[in-house]
């Protein structure tokens, strides 16, 4: 991949999808982010998630996302600083993933002719206790045991 020139920073997902880029999240995807919150397919297999999932839930959630992936890309700018730098006294050879998070979580398209993105969804990897229930009557009681 390789970040792009712009000003906010992209990474340009490599051929043969030259239309899609990873950026940091907006505060204008909150409503496709919504719209996905609340798809039965997803709050469905999700724990913890306030359903329905309303513009009040992402207006006190963005600023503490937004924060945590501003702090992932700074740590990711210092990282390919050193690495650039080749400096070994901070370890970056040694050093295999970003501690703080993914620095572009997301997923747009690209159209070069208009300049317009369009937000597809978003990337997370979180660790998680979450046990794949297969039955839909047992997933509905779970969820609603969270929303309680």
């Amino acid at each position: 991949m390789e970040i792009g020139s712009a000003s906010p920073s992209f990474l340009q997902v490599p051929r043969p999808s030259t239309k899609i880029i990873l950026t940091a999240p907006r505060i204008s995807d909150g409503p496709e982010v919504i719209a996905i919150q609340n798809a039965p397919s997803v709050y469905m297999n999700l724990l913890g998630l306030p359903f329905p999932y309303t513009p009040a839930d992402w207006d006190s959630w963005f600023p503490i996302y937004s924060k945590a992936v501003n702090e992932a890309i700074e740590e990711w700018k210092a990282a390919g600083r050193e690495r650039n730098a080749g400096s070994q006294e901070q370890g970056w050879k040694e050093r295999k993933w970003l501690s703080k998070g993914i620095p572009f979580p997301a997923i747009r398209e690209d159209d070069k002719k208009t300049g317009d993105e369009t937000f597809l969804g978003e990337i997370s990897i979180r660790r998680s206790g979450f046990i794949m229930k297969m039955d839909q009557d047992e997933k509905e009681d779970e969820r609603c045991e969270w929303c309680a």
